[in-house]
This record gives structure tokens, C-alpha cells and sequence, in this order.
């Protein structure tokens, strides 16, 4: 994997700014049902995976496409780790993906793109958390760009079913 131990990393100030600032915001000029999801793809799914264990419980829902988790001496692992340790149940909702064809390319094979969330989606399954709603997919034949469309798709509709915005559940709620 990639090693970024050398450059600045700046997510624990986005990941606050984002929650404890935007979010607090927000919530006081608009209604929130407390149904928070965060979403990311490629550098994105590495900070969404990076913040499903930095900040435990900010989000219910994760969708976390083609992540690059294996960078930082394999931070995300580390922390997965830690948190099992110290908890026995996980009550949110991951959606993890790559696609297939990224094994043939050299920069996502170096960066463990498809290998990398199969593993963290195994660890999280073996855990056996009651609360954990999990699900990984790789897609055959999607590369780095194709796959983006249909795990976005798939992850809303694996993540929030009926109640997706606009959707026929979602009418005068």
C-alpha cells in the first residue's frame, strides 16, 4: 500500500468541522430527523472510512466506494482494531464496494482499492456486532470511474431502502 505518513493529514479538522460545525449549523435553521449518512469514493472513501472510526456513531450510515484505506501505515485497520477492543456492538449501517477491473490497473492495485475494503467488510462481518448492518460488493468488470454510478446507487438503496428522498416512502413524512 501507499504510505502518507510523510504529508500533513488534516481529517481529524475536516471530520470536527464537518460535524461540529457545518452539522450544528445547520440544525439550528432546519429540521433534522437524526438520520446522518456520510459518503465517499476513492480519496472521499478513505476519509469515510477513516471517519466511521475516528468519530464512532457521528453517522449512521456509510457508504464508502473504492477507498484508498490502506494509506497512513494502514490507519483505518488500526483503528477498527481499537474499536473492537473496546466495544461489542456497532449500531450503523456500511456499505463498502470497489469495482472489479481496478485489480488491473497499477496506481488502484498499489493502493489495495479492491482488496482493501473486502478486508475491512471480512474484520467487521467476524466480528459479529448485533447491531452492524453490513454489506460489500465488488463489481465485475467496473473500474475506478464506471463503478461510481452504480455503487452510489446501490449503496443509497442498500442503506436507506424505502426512505430514499423522493422516494415512495418518503411522501409527507
Amino acid at each position: 500500500g501507499v504510505d502518507l505518513d510523510d504529508t500533513p493529514q488534516k481529517a481529524d479538522e475536516f471530520l470536527s468541522f464537518f460535524i461540529d460545525e457545518v452539522r450544528s449549523a445547520l440544525e439550528k435553521k432546519y429540521r433534522f430527523s437524526g438520520d446522518h449518512g456520510l459518503v465517499g469514493h476513492s480519496g472521499g472513501g478513505m476519509f469515510t472510512g477513516y471517519a466511521l472510526f475516528a468519530r464512532p456513531l457521528a453517522f449512521n450510515k456509510y457508504l464508502i466506494g473504492s477507498p484508498s484505506i490502506n494509506a497512513s501505515n494502514r490507519k483505518v485497520f488500526s483503528m477498527e482494531a481499537e474499536y473492537a477492543e473496546n466495544n461489542k456492538d456497532f449500531p450503523v449501517s456500511v456499505f463498502l464496494a470497489a469495482g472489479g477491473a481496478e485489480i488491473n490497473n497499477t496506481m488502484m492495485a498499489a493502493w489495495e482499492i479492491v482488496s482493501a475494503p473486502v478486508l475491512l467488510a471480512e474484520r467487521l462481518r467476524l466480528r459479529q456486532y448485533p447491531s452492524l448492518k453490513l454489506e460489500g460488493r465488488v463489481y465485475d468488470g467496473r473500474n475506478h470511474i464506471d463503478v461510481l454510478p452504480i455503487l452510489i446507487m446501490d449503496g443509497v438503496h442498500s442503506l436507506w431502502g424505502d426512505d430514499v428522498p423522493g422516494g415512495p416512502n418518503a411522501i409527507a413524512k
